[in-house]
């Protein structure tokens, strides 16, 4: 948490680094401020309500870098400011129910389940999940405002230039904010955390992650701003981190091939909790998320021949 306690307020040219006092831990993110002059926007309001708040005046646009919860669920706290969002997931917004297509609840937990959900996030009296934000209101009163599209590729707010890179994986649309005159990108979920990469959505994609991580490193940046804990790093030590933390992929492939072969059964996977301990699969989420991302694993390894054929 030093890292990100000492660099809170951080900026670099017209962008300030906003951690709070979440440290950007999930299901908080690091926010960042870009001051245009004439517009002031804030990306993935994610970081504690307290430390967003001092903004809420000013900012007159919201760019989520992608829809999910810990990225947009600041959203509410600038009722003034437009709402954009990357041009594959702008439905999402107010269309709750792709956002539960995208997510995963639609495939596991069918029409019923997606039709729950909405009802719950919009009543607001819901108990709350154990461990993930599953039933947070917030996923209700952050997605109201219906998003417009921004552009991948060259944008601005005021005169900030910015570059909007395309980095499936993690979700479909994910769009990584690159500032070529500060020499900065913000990773969002490419984020170098000791879990490792996440893609369990029914839109993440093994293989997709893999590429955009790597393609960040030929920007011509020398800042990499992770979205949640690691913080700010410069490009060397982003680079070497990088690989180790894709390695964790590897990993858990070989921990599905470990249990395939003493005899354990491709439905009965999850149940050996090969991306989450399996005292989190009490949240309903957690489990679909751990059944999501195994099933994707045992597609990538049939895919290359490593597992047998159905």
């Amino acid at each position: 948490m030093t890292r990100q306690a000492g660099l809170d307020g951080r900026r670099l040219g017209p962008v300030t680094v906003i951690f709070g006092a979440s440290g950007g831990v999930f299901p908080h993110c690091v926010s960042l401020l870009v001051d245009g002059g004439t517009e002031k926007a804030v990306i993935d309001p994610g970081a504690d309500a307290e430390a967003l708040r001092r903004w809420a005046r000013v900012v007159t646009r919201i760019l989520n870098t992608h829809y999910h919860f810990d990225h947009i669920h600041g959203n509410r706290l600038f009722p003034n400011a437009t709402v954009m969002l990357n041009q594959v997931e702008q439905e999402c917004f107010p269309r709750l129910e792709s956002v539960a297509g995208k997510l995963g609840i639609q495939e596991i937990y069918g029409d019923a389940g997606v039709a729950e959900w909405i009802r719950a996030v919009a009543a607001g009296t819901s108990p709350p999940a154990p461990f993930s934000p599953a039933f947070r209101p917030e996923w209700w009163f952050s997605t109201r405002v219906p998003a417009e599209a921004y552009p991948y590729g060259e944008f601005a707010i005021g005169s900030v230039r910015m570059v909007m890179v395309h980095s499936p994986g993690h979700t479909a649309g994910l769009a990584c904010p690159f500032f070529p005159e500060e020499g900065l990108v913000y990773t969002a979920d490419i984020d170098l955390t000791r879990f490792g990469p996440w893609y369990f959505g029914t839109d993440g994609d093994i293989d997709a992650f893999i590429r955009s991580s790597r393609a960040l490193l030929a920007l011509d940046a020398e800042w990499y701003l992770t979205g949640h804990e690691e913080g700010l790093l410069r490009r060397s030590e982003f680079a070497e981190r990088l690989e180790g933390y894709l390695a964790i992929i590897d990993k858990r492939d070989r921990r599905i091939l470990d249990l395939l072969g003493q005899g354990v059964s491709e439905e009965r996977l999850t149940d050996h909790g090969v991306l989450y301990p399996t005292r989190y699969h009490v949240d309903p989420w957690v489990r679909m998320w751990d059944t999501l991302g195994t099933r994707k694993h045992v597609a990538r390894l049939r895919a290359r021949g490593l597992v047998g054929r159905r």
